[in-house]
């Protein structure tokens, strides 16, 4: 998937809408989250949450500079953030959240043409063949039947009328 921030707020928010809490488990596989320059956080985290999982996500902010990944305002279910992440790719000067682990901080992730809204990795990309092809969750808070790779890719010519992302995979 690739979520496209074409204002300032979030890209995403989790946790609930104002309306009441979810106290829910979310977890993000295989994104790509493109911000515009000038935009909050890409993920909002709001209300009641109980975790999150991020995994081989890519993180980049159009016009270049840092990103800020989480606004933490959530109320967590067990008192205290419970977050992981895995080979998450971030660009030069973003912090890297706390239980995140083999994020790849670069200063451009080798996309063909962000103006054009292809987010295909280039052969040189850095970030080509870097994603891990198995995920392991968060101890004791575990999906039903995960995901971590793609059941299939849409056509080519979907590729390009939609500006999917093209999967950071393990080779």
């Amino acid at each position: 998937n690739v979520f496209r921030k074409t204002h300032t707020q979030y890209v995403i928010r989790a946790g609930g809408d104002g309306t009441g809490d979810t106290n829910g488990r979310y977890r993000f596989v295989n994104n790509t989250f493109l911000l515009m320059a000038g935009s909050s956080a890409a993920i909002h985290l709001f209300d009641g949450i109980e975790s999150i999982e991020l995994h081989n996500n890519i993180f980049y902010r159009v016009g270049g500079g840092s990103v800020q990944v989480f606004r933490d305002e959530a109320s967590w279910t067990h008192g205290s953030p419970l977050i992981k992440g895995v080979n998450n790719a971030v660009p030069t000067g973003t912090t890297v959240p706390s239980g995140f682990t083999g994020t790849l901080i670069v200063s451009d992730p080798g996309f063909t043409s962000t103006g054009n809204r292809d987010v295909t990795l280039l052969s040189t990309s850095p970030l080509r063949n870097t994603g891990v092809n198995s995920t392991t969750g968060i101890s004791g808070y575990a999906f039903p039947s995960p995901l971590a790779m793609p059941l299939y890719h849409p056509p080519k010519a979907a590729l390009a009328a939609y500006g999917t992302a093209q999967r950071r995979t393990a080779v």
